[in-house]
């Protein structure tokens, strides 16, 4: 969506940026601050993605695409991961519905009982909904990132955590932006 500011003048520039979605350390002039123009106010959105280590049927380790997505209570995994691990049979039934980023209301696919993630050096067993989203293959909320006391290290593109040996690791993630987030909520 766009929308036209026609009174810009009566406006702080702490307001402009917030309705520009503007980046903390872009300037904005008192030209841009009293003009007519457009100001494009869609919501960007940044994704953390990096590659975790889940198991298959038979115990081995895939690398599996990820989100993390510390917003998010509860960790999610799409049909078709557990369809590349073998372990679509182990899908729970559940009542829980999800509110997608676009509003709309979809019941869950079920959930996983004790599904081991890992990052290589440190594994965790979660209880994951299951969806049908096809941008990512897990999304690692809050019930990932507690336990191992995860931080999204912004400075050097890495999420840290308490590795198995009771050290601290890194991953690497990247990030993304978008007008859409990857996310949905649970009802």
């Amino acid at each position: 969506r766009q929308m036209c500011i026609r009174d810009r003048a009566n406006m702080s520039s702490i307001q402009a940026m917030a309705l520009t979605h503007a980046e903390p350390h872009e300037t904005l002039t008192p030209e841009v601050l009293n003009s007519n123009t457009i100001i494009d106010v869609t919501p960007k959105y940044q994704v953390c993605r990096t590659t975790i280590l889940m198991e298959d049927r038979t115990g081995e380790l895939t690398p599996i695409s990820a989100v993390v997505d510390s917003g998010a209570s509860n960790s999610v995994v799409t049909r078709n991961t557990l369809r590349k691990l073998e372990l679509l049979d182990q899908l729970e039934g559940t009542d829980v519905r999800f509110i997608h980023a676009d509003g709309g209301r979809r019941p869950a696919e079920g959930y996983m009982k004790d599904l081991a993630v890992s990052t290589g050096d440190m594994t965790i067993l979660l209880d994951p909904f299951v969806s049908n989203a096809t941008n990512y293959g897990i999304l690692l909320g809050s019930d990932f990132l507690s336990p191992i006391k995860a931080a999204i290290r912004y400075d050097i593109n890495c999420l840290e955590y308490n590795n198995d040996a009771n050290g601290r690791s890194r991953i690497p993630i990247t990030f993304s932006r978008g007008k859409s987030p990857v996310g949905m909520m649970l009802e």
